[in-house]
């Protein structure tokens, strides 16, 4: 009853703390973050009118959507089985899926890590608080935030989870029922998010390299790989060969890269658990070389490896965003990063040590001690991470009281729930403003093209799911960046940054680019420039190659022949006459 009462403070806590920070909005669509969001919140509710269908080519931005389909489908789904008829009503239906669903997720992550153990209320507490008060996790859940980020801790749990119950298994029909738990669990989180391809080469670096030394007990999680891989591959398989002519083959959408890697996993899962009564190391050995040659054999996916690589390092775009950038190196966001990666972080390493002498805790070790590398090196990394630093932190803490360490314990379940605690209570105590400066002027512009005739519109990217969806203009850039179409992205970025009024006119008339949205270039310019790999610094505001560019003289009003100005503020709106 005790664990059970826990259990209920906690979701209480994580709905508490999601739904404090509601938007205050006209209509229901304003309430959503003026990004990713938006956009979900537009295919959401298209999936919802045209179910079981998914928008994947958009007209309004003329390109393909990189995402997966399942997660608007799941919320279009839940929206229709709520009642929800007309597109407001599926906007404040989905609104208060994450607060919810990730509340009920900290609650069973609690139960599921302290049911068994004697310290099960500590470890309990420690992973399901870490989860309710992490703030980066209560930013990507809070009621509105319908970006697929909130979903990400739990698929990166149930990942591991299926991983360790196929690393137990026993016979060779036990192997391959788990390893068909672990392939569904794959498909679902890689059809909700590719970015969980590192987290599928975690579960194969687990099954393949951390097996026990005899021969009898290491073939089945070899065989469970194989099954695992084999499912991710053929589903992946079914859904690129369904897709529409003309649908990208990049590393950035789902498709022929992935169903190359996982059927190269498949094949050295295979092969080594067809040989594994030989010398051990030779076989893996073998059994890798195979399974990049079967990689290698989908021309297509080859092609698309160096746009998979850039995603880690090298893509200017990327770089200019803060979620894509390490972590630890600027000092406005040291607190805030110190915070989120808790002292759980530090623990898995601590849970690595100890796990010599528990072979399944060794899996969750290398997935946390992983996701903390890719998380100093990209925040991307950050939210499924903490899931696994708070589970680290709670193991830990609950083994150190099993062997009768109380002191030790309370240590560490002190470190991996202070850090995030301190800086909640910091953050109640020295709210920030909301919504920002800079997206209140965004929603503004959006908000004016609605009663302008109809036409697209070129602006910086980070302002195009604003102007398509709210707006209700299609778009030449947006916030999906140069992920649709990386030579497209870069003739619009140069186009911004032009010096020559006439062909920039010439371009627009040439795109059917009608309308301009310009914020105040002293701001944006360098910014944009980087994009495309050009220095801040070339485009600083001081520079004469800054003052020459056509958005320069239009935002400081030194007048244009070929455009009209449509709307003055901190954001102005002109047309191609």
């Amino acid at each position: 009853m005790r664990r059970v009462l826990l259990v209920a403070i906690i979701v209480a806590l994580a709905l508490a703390l999601r739904i404090s920070h509601r938007r205050q909005a006209t209509e229901p669509l304003l309430a959503f973050p003026p990004y990713d969001d938006l956009y979900h919140a537009k295919r959401i509710a298209w999936t919802a009118a045209h179910f079981p269908h998914a928008l994947e080519y958009d007209d309004d931005r003329r390109a393909w959507c990189p995402w997966p389909p399942l997660y608007d489908l799941a919320c279009a789904a839940g929206a229709r089985l709520a009642g929800a008829a007309t597109d407001a009503e599926v906007y404040e239906t989905v609104a208060w899926f994450p607060p919810i669903g990730f509340a009920v997720f900290a609650g069973v992550v609690a139960m599921a890590v302290g049911w068994r153990s004697r310290a099960g209320a500590i470890a309990g507490t420690t992973a399901g608080a870490t989860l309710a008060i992490s703030p980066y996790l209560i930013t990507t859940s809070e009621i509105g935030s319908i970006d697929h980020h909130w979903t990400e801790p739990a698929l990166m749990l149930a990942i591991v989870a299926a991983t360790v119950h196929a690393y137990r298994s026993g016979s060779r029909a036990e192997a391959w029922q788990r390893g068909a738990i672990l392939g569904a669990v794959i498909v679902i989180a890689m059809f909700v998010q590719p970015a969980f391809l590192a987290a599928a080469a975690l579960a194969f670096t687990s099954l393949f390299c951390l097996g026990e030394a005899k021969a009898e007990t290491r073939q089945a999680p070899l065989i469970a790989g194989t099954g695992a891989f084999a499912i991710a591959a053929v589903a992946c398989v079914l859904y690129r060969t369904t897709r529409p002519p003309g649908y990208p083959d990049s590393a950035w959408f789902l498709g022929w890269t992935h169903v190359a890697i996982f059927a190269g996993a498949a094949v050295a899962c295979g092969i080594c658990a067809s040989f594994e009564s030989r010398k051990r190391w030779q076989t893996r050995g073998i059994a890798l070389i195979a399974g990049a040659l079967a990689a290698l054999s989908f021309p297509r996916a080859l092609d698309a490896l160096p746009d998979g690589i850039r995603f880690f390092r090298g893509d200017p775009w990327l770089a200019t965003i803060i979620e894509f950038q390490p972590m630890l190196r600027d000092p406005s966001r040291l607190g805030t990063d110190l915070a989120n990666l808790t002292g759980g972080a530090a623990l898995a390493f601590v849970l690595a040590w100890q796990a010599w002498r528990h072979r399944t805790r060794r899996i969750l070790a290398l997935f946390a001690i992983a996701y903390f590398v890719l998380a100093l090196s990209s925040r991307r990394f950050l939210v499924p991470g903490i899931a696994l630093f708070a589970v680290s932190g709670a193991t830990v803490a609950c083994d150190f009281v099993n062997n009768r360490r109380r002191t030790l314990g309370a240590l560490a379940m002190a470190a991996t729930l202070l850090p995030p605690l301190c800086y909640d209570i910091h953050a109640i105590a020295r709210p920030e403003p909301q919504p920002a400066s800079d997206e209140v002027d965004l929603v503004r512009a959006a908000l004016a093209l609605r009663s302008l005739p109809p036409g697209r519109v070129l602006a910086p990217w980070s302002y195009g799911h604003a102007i398509d969806v709210i707006g209700r203009h299609g778009v030449a850039l947006d916030n999906f960046g140069s992920m649709p179409d990386s030579a497209g992205f870069r003739r619009n970025i140069e186009a911004l940054l032009s010096s020559d009024e006439d062909a920039l006119a010439s371009y627009c008339h040439d795109q059917s680019i009608r309308f301009l949205v310009l914020p105040d270039p002293t701001i944006r310019l360098g910014a944009m420039s980087a994009t495309i790999g050009i220095p801040n610094a070339v485009y600083a505001p001081s520079s004469r190659r800054a003052q020459s560019t056509v958005w320069w003289r239009a935002y400081k009003g030194r007048g244009l022949t070929r455009f009209s100005l449509v709307m003055r503020g901190n954001v102005q709106v002109w047309t191609n006459q």
